[in-house]
């Protein structure tokens, strides 16, 4: 992922920062992850750590609104929208589950 986001997750981050859009992220926990998030913008963004040699995620998703976005970080590169509120709610509902039985640093 960074490889290929370095430049858009640094402004995204500016504009969540100026914005005051918070975030909270479930992570594999690597050292490189940790490495990369030490310096996250931590203002907005929490952070919660899953034990890598179990849970390996190969996308990102996001949940906001009524919409659920899944972009992979492999070329060649897929994003999916999905704007329908009982997806968005279902997914949330396993996020906040998932968020229950993290790491949180």
């Amino acid at each position: 992922m960074l490889k290929h986001l370095k430049k858009y997750a640094s402004w995204y981050a500016v504009e969540r920062r100026k914005r005051k859009i918070r975030e909270r992220a479930i992570v594999p926990d690597t050292p490189t992850a940790r490495k990369y998030l030490d310096a996250y913008n931590k203002e907005v963004t929490q952070i919660a750590f899953v034990l890598y040699s179990k849970y390996r995620f190969s996308l990102e998703m996001n949940i906001y609104d009524s919409k659920v976005t899944y972009v992979t970080f492999r070329e060649p590169f897929i994003s999916v929208l999905i704007e329908d509120k009982a997806i968005a709610d279902t997914h949330r509902a396993i996020f906040e589950h998932n968020w229950a039985s993290a790491i949180l640093k």
